[in-house]
């Protein structure tokens, strides 16, 4: 019998240290949950001087500050500004910051959004065609408000809906609260509770205590966490301190979603706050989407620590690897190169594969010869220590080859025809042949 226990406790020690040699050299670590988390995070990212083509944007903004005359003339000109802005070339926030200079006249920005809300689903991140949308439904309710339902009508039975209906119940509500109250009730029954985040929004400019009152007695609780969303995105922009104590007496998933909103309308006016206030959730379907926003936002007004707080300050190892995606996002538009050798250093692979890809398609729509150079020589690091085959560097060029295609065909053949490595040439051969109006032949150098 002793000898059994013993020779048992000798296979019990062999199978650990077989264990532990096996995963100990594991990179990255994984937690419980199984997010995989850096061992040792790397230093973070800085980014030089350069800055990005404007795409007119520049020419465009000008002319709005150096045109003046008559508020007719001065019409003239943004109506024309609106119909000159190339959505295609334009950045989300050069839309945005263009949509706030054409402020003064609603029917210039009605005709902007729309003509940027026609660009290609794949154009805008979900959170961007989200904030196009409500802005679409306040103008409509501004310059239009009979013509409500017929855009409604247009846009069927998709998402895009329940944007449109929470603008424009803020823009009805705004100027008179029963008015707003009656449009919503001739909603239909799923659109209803929506467009309560909307007159949410509007009470709480003028009356916080009478609106969040109204949202406690909603019997709904669907109904109440939409009005409560629109309360505290409002509020949170009026008085950020008040708002957030509100909010933390909540609990649970109700809370959640309310910092997240918190965040969600504030990361254009205070990115920092919205960073901080998005983290402290700790599930929502809406908070990656939300971080990258404000980290995005964060990042271009000061970089450097940016980066360096979000490497080292956000607790959850998977909301900081979807900071980290938008950091290096961001510093691939003027500085590829610099981004795609950070990036391929990651700790994790699925971080380090979607960093690798925009980093690399803005690499390539301006030198695809030398992106593709130096991708083959350090496509190895992209390969998942999972993956037995090998394929991680192979998909890669496939994604890379999707999104440039969008953009840029011609980019992306000059990229699959600089790529000499045969299993990389045939993975970006095959990508080709699935661009639209492309012949699926790589360009010759």
């Amino acid at each position: 019998m002793r000898k059994s226990l013993l020779g048992l406790a000798v296979l019990i020690l062999i199978a650990g240290l077989v264990i532990l040699t096996r995963f100990g050299e594991r990179d990255p670590q994984t937690t419980p949950d199984g997010i995989e988390t850096p061992r040792e995070p790397p230093e973070a990212p800085r980014i030089g001087s350069s800055r990005p083509d404007d795409s007119g944007y520049r020419e465009l903004m000008a002319r709005t500050t150096q045109e003046s005359g008559s508020s007719e003339q001065t019409g003239r000109i943004l109506r024309s500004l609106a119909l000159d802005a190339d959505p295609s070339a334009l950045s989300f926030r050069e839309i945005e910051s263009l949509l706030d200079r054409l402020s003064v006249d609603p029917s210039a920005q009605l005709l902007l959004t729309e003509r940027a809300l026609a660009q290609p689903e794949h154009r805008w991140s979900t959170l961007e065609r989200r904030w196009l949308v409500r802005l679409l439904g306040r103008l409509t309710a501004t310059v239009d408000s009979g013509s409500l339902q017929a855009r409604m009508e247009q846009m069927g039975t998709g998402a895009d809906r329940i944007p449109f209906v929470q603008g424009a119940a803020e823009t009805l509500s705004r100027k008179d609260l029963g008015e707003g109250l009656e449009w919503i009730g001739t909603l239909e029954a799923e659109l209803r509770g929506p467009a309560l985040h909307g007159l949410g929004r509007a009470w709480a400019d003028s009356d916080v205590e009478k609106a969040l009152e109204w949202a406690r007695n909603e019997a709904d609780p669907g109904h109440r966490l939409h009005a409560m969303k629109g309360i505290v995105s409002g509020w949170a922009q009026a008085d950020p301190e008040a708002a957030y104590r509100h909010v933390m007496e909540a609990e649970g998933e109700f809370r959640d979603a309310l910092l997240v909103e918190m965040a969600a309308s504030t990361a254009r006016t205070d990115s920092v706050q919205a960073v901080e206030w998005v983290i402290a959730a700790h599930r929502d379907p809406m908070q990656f989407e939300v971080l990258e926003d404000s980290v995005t936002r964060w990042v271009e007004t000061d970089f450097d620590e940016a980066s360096e707080w979000c490497l080292n300050r956000i607790p959850r190892s998977d909301l900081r690897d979807a900071a980290m995606v938008a950091v290096i996002d961001h510093m691939a538009i003027t500085e590829p190169e610099t981004a795609s050798e950070w990036a391929s250093k990651y700790p994790t692979v699925r971080e380090r594969g979607l960093m690798a890809e925009r980093s690399l398609v803005h690499w390539a729509r301006e030198s695809p010869v030398e992106a593709a150079n130096w991708y083959q020589t350090h496509n190895e690091r992209f390969d998942s220590p999972n993956d037995p085959l090998d394929f991680g560097h192979i998909v890669l060029v496939r994604k890379v080859v999707d999104s440039l295609g969008q953009s840029d065909p011609d980019a992306a053949r000059t990229w699959v025809a600089s790529l000499t490595e045969p299993s990389l040439r045939n993975a970006g051969e095959e990508a080709l042949g699935k661009i639209p109006d492309g012949e699926g032949t790589p360009t010759s150098e």
